[in-house]
């Protein structure tokens, strides 16, 4: 059985984890869409900072999450179910379960995101903002 997760806007900042490995991700079918979104995403947010505000949606208090999203190649990484927040994931208690607990989650949990399609829970990625709904000039989608 697979279990379909929404993301959460709120994400844990940092990670320690290596730089990020699309070729690790859960589903490698989205590899080349992953590919093709992640370019388009660093390249609006290493471009013009203003531009890459209004598309993504983001107020002037969260100008750093476009130098975030500028970086993501080189960003350290966290497993999915770690860089996720808030009230559903704080519910989860991913971290306080047995391993076969974990095991299980690792295999049918799935978390559904604008920018990685959807990554399984244990699957390492940086940080990152980029919202359902927007639609990047260079993608159209």
């Amino acid at each position: 059985m697979l279990v379909l997760l929404p993301p959460s806007e709120g994400k844990a900042a940092g990670g320690t984890g290596p730089a990020l490995d699309l070729g690790a991700l859960s589903l490698p079918g989205l590899t080349a869409a992953r590919e093709a979104v992640l370019d388009e995403l660093v390249e609006l947010c290493s471009a013009d900072e203003e531009k890459a505000r209004e598309v993504l949606g983001l107020s002037e208090g969260l100008r750093g999450e476009v130098a975030k999203n500028a970086a993501l190649r080189t960003a350290g990484t966290r497993p999915a179910g770690e860089v996720y927040t808030g009230v559903l994931y704080d519910a989860l208690e991913l971290a306080t379960l047995s391993a076969a607990a974990r095991e299980r989650a690792r295999r049918e949990l799935l978390v559904f995101s604008g920018l990685w399609g959807a990554v399984g829970v244990a699957d390492p990625i940086p940080s990152y903002r980029l919202s359902g709904g927007v639609k990047l000039p260079g993608l159209g989608c």
